[in-house]
């Protein structure tokens, strides 16, 4: 760490790990011709250009501290997230499962219901077939004592048309 003097007012460089000859700096400027003032003023720029853009070891070491905390904690972090991850694809891998059970148990009451829906649908289909059987056989018995009714009313009408008929024979015989 060298701090030099320049000379007349200049201000030393303070430097954690340059070493910047500012009195040969300023000796080089003044021997090609810069006044002392000018040379004075330059190699004043120049110091304070290097003391504030310029990284130290010092600087370098602390930004390599730096990097390593944001390293250390980058992988802390990362770590942490693959934790979280690792819960939530559990966590995903249980819902799933959890609703493939649920839809199972949606499907087999479904087949159930629809079981038992055929079964009723069965069972009505049955009952009114049952019950137009039933009313075709009542119309059937009904046409037949109604044909039979018809029948006795024709063979009385007959009858009585021919007992008319014989009687009008027999008058008519008489008669002739």
């Amino acid at each position: 760490m060298g701090t030099e003097h320049t000379g007349a007012g200049t201000p030393p460089l303070q430097s954690g790990s340059y070493m910047f000859d500012s009195h040969a700096a300023y000796k080089r400027l003044h021997e090609g011709g810069y006044t002392k003032k000018q040379a004075e003023a330059q190699v004043s720029l120049w110091v304070d250009i290097i003391n504030s853009n310029l990284a130290t070891k010092t600087d370098i070491l602390s930004l390599r501290t730096d990097m390593a905390g944001i390293e250390a904690s980058l992988k802390t972090d990362i770590l942490s997230l693959r934790t979280d991850m690792a819960g939530i694809e559990a966590s995903l891998k249980t819902d799933i499962l959890s609703l493939r059970n649920d839809m199972a148990g949606i499907e087999a009451n479904l087949k159930t219901d629809m079981a038992q829906i055929e079964s009723n649908l069965k069972t009505d289909i049955a009952n009114n077939i049952t019950r137009v059987e039933v009313s075709i056989e009542q119309l059937r018995k009904e046409t037949k004592t109604d044909l039979k009714m018809m029948e006795s009313r024709l063979i009385i009408r007959l009858g009585t048309l021919i007992v008319s008929g014989v009687g009008i024979l027999a008058v008519l015989m008489k008669i002739l």
